[in-house]
């Protein structure tokens, strides 16, 4: 519950008491600033209430199916009616499309998802090979599934509350970190994007979309963005590539050395995945349930 919320009844009720007590001691002044003071409580409420009206449904948009880095097909109608996305499901709609089985490799085959929650529009990626394999304190390897709706109002609840379903339902004994609160206070926010040295100002719009309603950019789901399907929604041309920064505006605390460090990512490999060294430093710090990301592709 907002701040604001909770103290714009003890602002009324304050504001109420000194406007009695201006009327008693006509004084003149002290009316009108309380008045206005009324008049704010009035306009917080109003603005609350329209903030409790937002939709908060999930929307798709389009759906489009990658054979490889630049090729596609739309596949919205066969997603409109599904409960989840996994590997498996991948395979069979690409045989399904292409006409024959994904042979060895498909690094770059890949569901990108167009949609939109609370209005806001989002995309998200989800790879048939993912380049983050997940292992359990067993030795176990998990598989990669998103659900769907990808976002709703419980989902987005849930995370407030550190869970995120099936990854991390929430331990008593795990409480190192919270995700809700880390991503968005240091992850929210950026501060510019540069391709070979040159700030793109068209990839922050890019950013705000892959950045998903949770601010994690796919990574607390282990759906991570491949570099290389960045450069090329953003239209950058991939022989030219050779270098891409993120910076993010907020600093984050290094515990190990207690100091305030910018968050930044920097790659020249256009394989490698979107994640910073603070949000993988983060995933292992907090994984309770399963222990260690494994690079591989």
């Amino acid at each position: 519950m907002s701040e604001m919320w909770v103290y714009g009844p003890y602002l009324f009720g304050v504001g109420l008491l000194l406007l009695i007590l201006g009327v008693y001691q006509n004084n003149h002044w002290m009316v009108q600033i309380i008045t206005k003071m009324i008049e704010m409580k009035v306009d917080m409420e109003r603005m609350m209430k329209k903030m409790d009206m937002r939709d908060h449904s999930f929307q798709l948009e389009r759906v489009e199916l990658y054979y490889n880095l630049y090729d596609s097909v739309d596949v919205t109608k066969e997603c409109r009616n599904i409960s989840y996305i996994d590997k498996e499901w991948i395979g069979i709609l690409y045989e399904k499309k292409k006409g024959e089985k994904i042979k060895e490799g498909g690094e770059d085959i890949r569901i990108k998802i167009y949609y939109k929650y609370d209005l806001q529009e989002y995309i998200l990626y989800v790879p048939y090979e993912r380049k983050i394999q997940i292992e359990s304190k067993d030795g176990i390897k998990t598989e990669m599934r998103i659900d769907f709706p990808i976002c709703t109002k419980q989902k987005l609840d849930d995370f407030r509350k550190d869970i995120i379903t099936p990854y991390y339902p929430g331990k008593e004994n795990d409480k190192d970190y919270h995700f809700y609160s880390l991503y968005h206070m240091d992850c929210k926010y950026l501060k510019g994007i540069y391709v070979n040295g040159e700030r793109v100002e068209d990839g922050m719009e890019y950013f705000e979309k892959i950045k998903t309603p949770y601010y994690d950019y796919g990574v607390t789901q282990h759906l991570p963005v491949k570099i290389s399907w960045i450069l090329k929604d953003m239209g950058v041309e991939i022989k030219e590539f050779k270098k891409i920064r993120v910076e993010f505006m907020n600093f984050y605390l290094d515990e190990e050395i207690m100091e305030l460090k910018e968050q930044t990512f920097e790659t020249d490999n256009m394989e490698d995945i979107f994640i910073t060294d603070y949000m993988m430093r983060t995933m292992i710090k907090k994984n309770g349930i399963y222990e260690r990301w494994i690079h591989f592709g």
